[in-house]
């Protein structure tokens, strides 16, 4: 196993849950790997990018359950109420995690936050800057 996937193991150890196993636009692999770039290009000293297969095989070594799509079949009332997902994989991560991970990329707090809301995003940040620190030897 590499190192990078060694350390998007840990990462994914440290910062997420597992959740339910819905599959929706959220937990899809273009969606969960988007954020997961963002994260490590702005938190982390080297900017490091993911790729699909990484984030994948990573998710599966940690026991998430990695599902897809391909055999369903194509459905007008789906098309037509906006809910039809396009042929992918999906995650069962909890989203809500994921999210509150990106926020931490935000350099300010934004105004409709609540108190709660921003310690908890102060506090985050400070352990993914502890995450780095601990964790960055292995990319070397």
């Amino acid at each position: 196993m590499s190192s990078k996937l060694i350390f998007l193991s840990q990462l994914i150890n440290e910062f997420l849950e597992k959740g339910t196993k819905r599959k929706n636009s959220n937990n899809s692999i273009d969606n969960i790997a988007k954020q997961i770039n963002s994260v490590s290009k702005k938190q982390f000293e080297k900017k490091l990018v993911f790729t699909h297969e990484e984030i994948l095989q990573a998710f599966s070594e940690n026991g998430y359950l990695v599902s897809n799509n391909f055999d369903e079949e194509f459905c007008w009332e789906k098309f037509h109420n906006n809910t039809l997902l396009s042929k992918t994989y999906f995650i069962n991560v909890k989203t809500a995690n994921l999210r509150r991970l990106t926020l931490t990329n935000l350099a300010k707090h934004r105004d409709n936050w609540s108190d709660d809301t921003k310690l908890d995003v102060i506090s985050l940040k400070a352990k993914v800057t502890d995450f780095w620190n601990n964790n960055k030897d292995i990319l070397k």
